[in-house]
Order: C-alpha cells, then sequence, then structure tokens
C-alpha cells in the first residue's frame, strides 16, 4: 500500500558517523531467531537451513457477490497441508473481514459505511466432520480477526486436513480510503472475503496478530482455483488466469483481449458502445473461473460499467516471455487511459533494471477503487490527477509483486520488509522509468524534508505496534536505508545482493536477519555497523 505523506518523521540514523556502529560487528537478534538457527531451520549466512519448511493450502472456492444489497456468499474447501516437524492441535483462521466489526480494534478513525456484522459462518467441516462455530462468541471476542479452532484429531508432521465451509458477510459500503467494499454501487472490490489460514513458521509458530486496519498481512502460499459468480452484465477482473474467456465475453471482447496478450500496443478491449449496447458478456455468462498457483492471496474487482485497456510487455530477453496487463475503470477518470502503459513501463523497469528480476506471474490487473493497494497480479488504486503521483503509485503498487508476495513477508511485524522497499523502487523509478525530471533527488528530499526532528522510533519496532510513527517507519525511513547502501555498496554489488536475496528466498518467509546477512554474505562486506 502507497502512503500519501501529510506528515513524515526525520530519522536517518545511517548519517550517524560509522564509527559509532564500528564498536561492535555482531548483529544482535532474538532468541527465536537463535532457536530457529539451532533447528537448523535457518543460517547465520542468511540461507534457509536444511530444515527448513513451509505450510501450504490448496484452496477450492465460490463466491457470489450480490451487488444489491451488497452481500458476498462463499463457499469452498481447503486442504492444509503440515510440513512442519510438529504436531498440529489446532489451526489459526485469518478473519480480516471482521475489522469491520464495530467493536474490533482499529489503528484509524472509520466512517459509518465501514461498519458490518462481519463474517457469518453457516457451515464449518473438518475431514467432513461437523465442527461448532458461534459466529456471536467469535466476532465479539478481543481479537476478532483469529479464530484459533482446536483439531479433534491433532495434524501430524507431514499430514493434511481438509475443511469445507460456507459463509456470508455483508460488503462494506465506505467511500473512504478502504482497501476492499464498494466503490459506486455497481462496481465493488472484493478482498479479504474467505476464512484463511494462518502462517505457522518456524519462528513465531501461529501468527495470531489481530488486524487493525492498517498494519498489513503475513500469508502463506498456496494454490487457488476460483470461481466468482455476478450478474450478467457485470465484468470480473482478478488474482489468476481467466480459464473461461470464451464462455463469459463475446467473440469481439474475447478477440479484442487475445490480441493485446500478443503486443505492446494498448488495446480498448470494453468500449463505452459495449457497455451500452451490453455486447461485453454472452447472454447466459454469470460465472467467471480463474486459477493462480503459488500465490498467498485472491483479489478481484467487479463492475458493469468500467471501461478495460489491455496490452502485454516482454518481462523476459531469454525465453520472450510476455505478462497480460489489463486495467478496468471508470469511464470518468480522469488519467486512468494512460495506467495501462505506465504499468508496461513498471514491468519492463522491475524486470530488467531494479530488481533486474524477471516478473513472475503471467498477467497483472488494475481496478480503480478507492484507495493504494497491492494484491498477487492485482492493484487497487483510486483515481489521481496528479499524473507524476498516478505514475509512482503504480509503479510502488506493482514493486509489492517482489515484496511481500514473491518473497512471503511478515508485513504485520516488518511493514519496512515491504513498503520500504516498494517506497525504493518507486524513488529510482520516478526517474528511470518514467523519466521524471530529478525525479530520484526529489523523493529522496522529500522523504528527509518532513517534520524533522519529530519521533525516533527504530524500524525494528512491531509494526502492529506503531501509530503515528507507522508511515515513515514503513515507507520513508526504510526507503532512504537502501538508498543509502545502494549508493555505499554502488550499483552492481548492491543489485546482485537483492536478486539474490530474492532468488534465495522466493516463496519463502525471510524475517529481518535472513535478510540482512544475505546482503553481507553476498556483498563480502561487513554490514553489520549498517543493520
Amino acid at each position: 500500500m502507497k502512503i500519501i505523506f501529510t506528515a513524515l518523521i526525520l530519522v536517518l540514523i545511517m548519517v550517524l558517523p560509522i564509527t559509532v556502529f564500528a564498536q561492535s560487528d555482531i548483529l544482535p537478534v532474538t532468541n527465536n531467531y537463535l532457536k530457529a538457527i539451532k533447528n537448523e531451520t535457518r543460517t547465520v549466512n542468511g540461507l534457509p537451513g536444511k530444515n527448513y519448511w513451509t505450510n501450504f493450502s490448496n484452496y477450492t472456492l465460490a463466491i457470489e457477490i450480490i451487488p444489491q444489497p451488497a452481500i458476498a456468499k462463499g463457499s469452498g474447501t481447503i486442504t492444509y497441508y503440515n510440513n512442519s516437524p510438529d504436531t498440529l492441535k489446532g489451526l489459526n483462521f485469518k478473519l480480516i473481514q471482521n475489522v469491520h466489526v464495530p467493536t474490533a480494534g482499529r489503528h484509524d478513525v472509520v466512517d459509518m459505511g465501514f461498519f458490518t456484522d462481519g463474517m457469518q459462518m453457516d457451515t464449518f467441516k473438518i475431514n467432513n466432520e461437523p465442527l461448532a462455530w458461534n459466529n456471536e462468541e467469535v466476532n465479539a471476542a478481543d481479537n476478532p480477526t483469529n479464530n484459533f479452532v482446536v483439531l479433534k484429531n491433532p495434524l501430524l508432521p507431514s499430514d493434511s486436513v481438509t475443511i469445507a465451509m460456507a459463509w456470508h458477510y455483508q460488503i462494506n459500503k465506505s467511500l473512504a480510503d478502504a482497501r476492499e467494499g464498494m466503490v459506486d454501487t455497481t462496481s465493488f472490490f472484493i478482498a479479504y472475503w474467505y476464512p484463511r489460514i494462518s502462517v505457522y513458521d518456524d519462528v513465531e509458530g501461529w501468527d495470531k496478530i489481530s488486524h487493525n486496519g492498517s498494519a498489513e498481512f503475513y500469508n502463506d502460499y498456496g494454490n487457488y482455483d476460483v470461481t466468482v459468480k455476478v450478474p450478467q452484465d457485470y465484468v470480473v477482473i482478478a488474482t489468476g488466469d481467466l480459464l473461461n474467456a470464451g464462455e463469459v465475453y463475446t467473440e469481439p471482447v474475447a478477440n479484442r483481449l487475445e490480441e493485446a496478450n500478443n503486443n505492446n500496443d494498448v488495446n480498448l478491449c470494453i468500449l463505452i458502445n459495449d457497455i451500452k449496447n451490453k455486447t461485453i458478456k454472452l447472454n447466459d455468462a454469470d460465472t467467471w473461473h480463474f486459477k493462480a498457483d503459488s500465490v498467498c492471496d485472491f483479489a478481484f474487482g467487479i463492475s458493469n460499467h468500467y471501461l478495460l485497456d489491455a496490452a502485454s510487455v516482454m518481462v523476459d530477453s531469454v525465453t520472450k516471455r510476455r505478462v497480460a496487463v489489463q486495467v478496468a475503470y471508470d469511464t470518468a477518470a480522469t488519467n486512468y487511459q494512460d495506467v495501462c502503459e505506465w504499468s508496461q513501463k513498471a514491468l519492463q523497469f522491475l524486470s530488467f533494471d531494479l530488481p533486474g528480476y524477471t516478473y513472475p506471474y503471467s498477467k497483472l490487473s488494475v481496478f480503480q477503487g478507492h484507495t493504494f493497494m497491492e494484491y498477487p497480479m492485482m492493484v487497487n488504486d483510486h483515481d489521481d490527477a496528479d499524473d507524476l503521483d498516478a505514475q509512482s503509485t503504480t509503479l510502488h503498487e506493482i514493486a509489492h509483486t517482489y515484496f511481500p508476495f514473491l518473497l512471503g513477508i511478515n508485513e504485520s511485524r516488518y511493514s519496512f520488509m515491504d513498503e520500504g522497499w516498494a517506497a525504493f523502487l518507486e524513488l529510482m523509478g520516478n526517474t528511470r522509468c518514467y523519466g521524471q525530471k530529478d525525479g530520484e533527488q526529489l523523493w529522496a528530499n522529500y522523504y528527509c524534508r518532513n517534520n524533522r526532528g519529530a519521533n525516533n522510533t527504530p524500524m525494528m519496532v512491531k509494526s502492529y505496534q506503531l501509530t503515528d510513527d507507522y508511515g515513515f517507519n514503513s515507507y520513508g525511513k526504510p526507503a532512504l536505508a537502501y538508498y543509502t547502501l545502494f549508493n555505499y555498496t554502488g550499483e552492481t554489488k548492491f543489485k546482485y545482493c537483492l536478486k539474490q536475496y530474492i532468488t534465495i528466498w522466493k516463496n519463502k518467509h525471510p524475517i529481518p536477519y535472513d535478510f540482512f546477512n544475505v546482503f553481507t554474505a553476498e556483498s563480502k562486506t561487513d554490514l553489520n555497523w549498517f543493520w
């Protein structure tokens, strides 16, 4: 997510003399990390250990969106694989929708449209045995965005369990800076719409951190097979690849999309005339089928009056692999007609320059919503009349593909590990990607000059514990730290270390010490004073 800084805190500790840090070259670490080293799941050089593991799920889900009265009805199964060496006595479920319950703890002030009665479980079975789920009790708990379910039969290592569920919830109608919900009366961005099994990792165990609406997320990887049912005249833009384009789109629209997948030219695939004449969808089509493998979340947007631009761009000069880009937006948007081209440029910058690691997915979709928020293969951005800021925002959210999606970062604890990288890539890309005049220096100065001398909070303070310091601690300060490191090590060494970090930890869960140690080891430079 991108923050528009209205009040920033200047704390650039890297400008202090090196001698202050040179008194000790031993990097202080937590007991939990030392335990992981002892268990050989992690190593002192930042590599995963020989016993490293991550758990995994297969999600087969169906969701129906009823625009009036804004209801989501879901069902499906989760097959959860315990790859850990531990016997799990229960499963912790993330219920992010419960941040909308009036009694939930939240960091931000919200409007009345934000409130709902939360997620309502209709049926819940584990290995085909019904289990009690008290909606009133779960949603009124001190930590309603988590629910720990005790298993009748503990889940052994190398075993799996299947959860079958049906649920529904009221879609929130806030028109403020909401990450998901109603955009207008016939447009919706749908995220955090299903009960998800929390991360169980080798350092912290179960992730039971309450979602406070500000600090973001920590997700495990899974394969998603999702069907989305909407009224006949609605279009769906989602994470993953659409498997039944020929069953939902009319032939002219399907052909335009196919053509866009094979060239750089931006193709207006859904036009105003298509909307007026209802020539977008086949008459009997209401269910869209998507699939995405090895991703850590699934989100989608729907509308019956959005235009759709599409194009593609080559991201690998060896294989010539192309990525499909789709952008859905309202006819009244100010400059969304440029977002498809900006997205193409962002994908090229990220793939060939910084971080210089090929965009890992087949598709990227951008949907006009009410905020700035990222999801796997998906961006939710509001309309922005400022072209320069809209460009950098587009790049920022797409950069999140690498952090926290390709690398499964715990944003709830360490947002500087994802927002800081996205802000740094945005800082560098304003000049390199979009050719903004002095963009790199402009943004570095912007981060530096605001609220000089305000609160001094270390970046390692857990993100969910921060209030006023959250913005600068997550975005501006780490972006400056990475910018300083870029200049200190030199571009060639920096880019090598960054690509190594991504290669080593893709589809895994690095924590700060892994990041620190990879850079130190791969640069062959003592950087402990810096960290």
